[in-house]
């Protein structure tokens, strides 16, 4: 994590009082944005009289040191969810971890953060289009919006492939989309169609932000043609390639009812999360 190993464990480099208060809270809100527990840290460290403490969220199983909460050595997380790490002046930290029968799941954490599950039936529809230029404020809200929940989950999850988010997932039932591909590129997707496809076709593992515990081995081609509109209400054709396609067609089938488990083949099940090696890698081509 970049961090000194700490020179006090984490009831001893602050007050005892705000540790256990840190680890309660832990306990009651085991799925939080990152600001309501930066505040919470503040309001502690205010009430204990303790210098400005910054808060981070980490995730459980990397290489943490090990941990002493209430007297007791509870060695390093092991698996999912998340932990508040405390950090009080250079090289010295705590980290408050969330117990294990209280980890909060992947998607739990998704949803938490604002993206609609499986099993709404929004998912299911095909999303309204726009009428551009006629509503073309409205497509600007609905991108912002996008864009506002794409920083949030970035927050809290490595996307070594890329990510995008359909409108449908963050509850509203219009044909829009965003794309921010691993080299940073950021693509906005109005009213798309894949109009044609070609290449070769893989199967890679996906993963979607409305099922996250789990991930699965799509076919998909290497180069799509997507119709879209700009704000504008312009019609053009991009051609996308290999990953980047991918994460498209991914975002464009949420805007037309369809999962990305829709694609697979009928003997192959999704794995859980715990059992995929891939996360924080590119695609492999």
């Amino acid at each position: 994590m970049g961090a000194a190993t700490p020179t006090r464990p984490c009831e001893s480099y602050a007050s005892k009082r705000v540790s256990v208060l840190m680890s309660e809270f832990a306990l009651r809100n085991p799925i939080c944005p990152d600001e309501v527990l930066r505040t919470q840290a503040d309001r502690l460290t205010t009430i204990a009289g303790m210098p400005s403490v910054r808060l981070g969220i980490v995730p459980l199983g990397v290489a943490l040191p090990t941990i002493t909460m209430h007297g007791v050595e509870r060695g390093r997380p092991r698996r999912g969810g998340y932990a508040l790490q405390l950090l009080v002046g250079p090289g010295q930290y705590g980290v408050v971890p969330i117990p294990e029968d209280n980890v909060a799941t992947p998607s739990e954490v998704m949803r938490s953060l604002g993206i609609v599950q499986e099993g709404d039936p929004i998912l299911r529809r095909v999303a309204r289009p726009f009428e551009l230029p006629a509503e073309s404020e409205d497509a600007r809200r609905v991108v912002a919006e996008l864009n506002s929940a794409a920083e949030r989950i970035a927050q809290v999850h490595t996307f070594g492939k890329g990510m995008g988010i359909a409108a449908p997932q963050i509850g509203i039932d219009r044909a829009a989309a965003i794309v921010r591909t691993p080299d940073g590129e950021a693509i906005t997707l109005l009213n798309p169609q894949i109009i044609e496809s070609g290449g070769a076709i893989d199967e890679q593992y996906e993963g979607c932000l409305s099922f996250f515990d789990v991930r699965g081995q799509v076919p998909r081609p290497h180069v799509i043609h997507v119709e879209h509109a700009d704000i504008n209400g312009q019609k053009r054709i991009t051609v996308f390639e290999r990953g980047v396609a991918r994460l498209v067609a991914h975002e464009v089938d949420h805007l037309h009812g369809r999962l990305y488990t829709d694609h697979m083949r009928p003997w192959v099940e999704p794995i859980p999360v715990e059992q995929y090696r891939g996360t924080g890698t590119g695609w492999t081509y």
